[in-house]
C-alpha cells in the first residue's frame, strides 16, 4: 500500500531508536501512522467511481479466469545490476532479470512485469522459491532480504523475486516508490491485484516450462495476499508467509484508523457490507488453502495493527496449519528480529521431513 509504513520501509533514524528501544508503544504507533497517512491520501485524492460500476465489475470478475496466463508471452532477460550477494556455499550464482508485459495501465501506456532471477545454473530439475514482497519493498529492503535469501541459497534453492507494481523499476513516473498501489477506486485496486496474480502465474508458467520441478512461496504483507491468491490455482511445493494481508476488513473496513476514509465511501454510496463483498474476490481468508498444511508457515507480529493476532489465528485454524510463530514487533519492524531468519531456515529444513 501507497502510504502504509511497510515493514522494509523503516527510516533509518526510526531503526536506530528500535534498536535501543523495545516498546510495543513505539511499535504500533509506526503501524497507526502508515494508516493514518493511507487514510488522509484515499480522502485527499478521492476519485471512487460508482457502486453501479464496481458491482458490475464485481459480477463479470472471478480469480482463476481473471488471473490466467496469457497464451502467448514475450520473455526478455538481461543481467541484473543491483542487489549483488554472493552464495554462502560459494557456488557461481548468476542473477539476472527477466521482464514481459503487464496488464496493469499507467498514464503513458501499460506497464511490464519484472523478476530478478538468482540461480546456480540452468533451472531445469531447480528447486525454486518464488518471492513476493510487500508494500514499500525499496533497495534499502535488500540489506534485509538476503538473509532469507541465504538460508534459500544454503538448502539449495534458487529464488525468483517479484518487484510488485509501482515498486523499484515499477515506479510511476512523477511519484514515490509504492506510490499508487491502493487508491480510493475500487475497481482499480481489485484489478491492480488481479494483474499481479495473472505475472505470478505467467512466471511460474515459465519456470515449469524450463524444467523447475518444485516451486516453493514466500510471501510478505500484500505480498503474501498475492501469493495465497495465485496458490488457489498453482501448485507449490510450500509456502512461507510474514505479517500478511489476511483479511481487509482488519486493514481498511473494520480499522478503527480508517474511519474517515470508510465514512468518505459510505457517503459515495459504497456501504461496508457492499466494499467487503466487492474485495472478496482477493480476500485470502475467503478461500482455503489447498496445500498440504504441514508445508505452511505464518509468521506474524504480535503488535501488528494491520493484520491482528486474531486473524491469523483464525486463518491458521481454518487451513489447519500448525506452524505459526509470532514476534514482539508490528508490522512496520518485523525484519529487525534476527530471529526471524534462523526460523525460516529452520522451516525449511522440516520440509525434508515432511515428505
Amino acid at each position: 500500500m501507497n502510504k502504509i509504513r511497510h515493514y522494509i520501509s523503516i527510516p533509518l533514524g526510526c531503526i536506530l531508536v528500535l534498536c535501543l528501544c523495545n516498546c510495543s508503544y513505539v511499535q504500533k504507533r509506526m503501524d497507526i501512522s502508515g494508516l493514518k497517512d493511507l487514510a488522509t491520501d484515499i480522502t485527499a485524492d478521492f476519485h471512487p467511481g460508482s457502486p453501479e460500476k464496481l458491482q458490475s465489475f464485481v459480477n463479470a470478475t472471478s480469480l482463476a479466469k481473471d488471473t490466467e496466463p496469457a497464451a502467448t508471452v514475450h520473455f526478455s532477460t538481461s543481467p541484473l545490476a543491483k542487489w549483488y550477494i554472493e552464495h554462502p556455499a560459494g557456488e557461481k550464482l548468476i542473477r539476472e532479470k527477466i521482464t514481459f508485459p503487464s496488464g496493469i495501465k499507467h498514464k503513458n501506456g501499460f506497464d511490464t512485469a519484472v523478476f530478478y532471477v538468482y540461480r546456480t545454473g540452468e533451472l531445469k530439475d531447480k528447486k525454486v522459491i518464488l518471492w513476493v514482497p510487500g508494500a514499500g519493498v525499496s533497495d534499502f529492503a535488500f540489506r534485509f532480504i538476503k538473509y532469507f535469501f541465504t538460508e534459500a541459497f544454503l538448502r539449495d534453492f534458487n529464488i525468483v523475486f517479484y518487484v510488485p507494481p509501482y515498486h523499484l523499476e515499477r515506479t510511476e513516473a512523477g511519484k514515490n516508490n509504492g506510490e499508487g498501489l491502493f487508491t480510493s477506486d475500487h475497481e482499480r485496486n481489485i484489478t491492480v491485484l488481479l494483474n499481479s496474480v495473472r505475472e505470478l502465474r505467467t512466471m511460474i508458467s515459465y519456470l515449469k516450462g524450463r524444467g523447475v520441478t518444485k516451486i516453493g512461496g514466500w510471501g510478505g504483507s500484500i505480498g503474501a495476499t498475492m501469493l495465497l491468491l495465485a496458490e488457489q490455482t498453482e501448485e507449490f511445493d510450500h509456502i512461507n508467509i510474514m505479517i500478511p494481508i489476511i483479511n481487509w476488513e482488519t486493514v481498511v473496513f473494520k480499522n478503527v484508523y480508517m474511519r474517515e476514509a470508510i465514512a468518505q465511501f459510505e457517503k459515495a454510496g459504497f456501504s461496508e457490507n457492499f466494499l467487503t463483498q466487492a474485495y472478496g474476490i482477493i480476500n485470502p481468508i475467503k478461500y482455503k488453502l489447498k496445500l498440504n498444511p504441514n508445508r505452511a508457515q505464518i509468521m506474524y507480529a504480535e503488535y501488528d495493527q494491520l493484520t491482528p493476532e486474531s486473524a491469523m489465528v483464525e486463518f491458521a485454524q481454518k487451513n489447519n496449519i500448525k506452524k505459526l510463530i509470532h514476534y514482539p514487533r508490528s508490522h512496520a519492524t518485523i525484519l529487525l528480529t534476527s530471529k526471524l531468519y534462523d526460523d525460516y531456515g529452520l522451516f525449511l529444513d522440516s520440509l525434508d521431513r515432511d515428505d
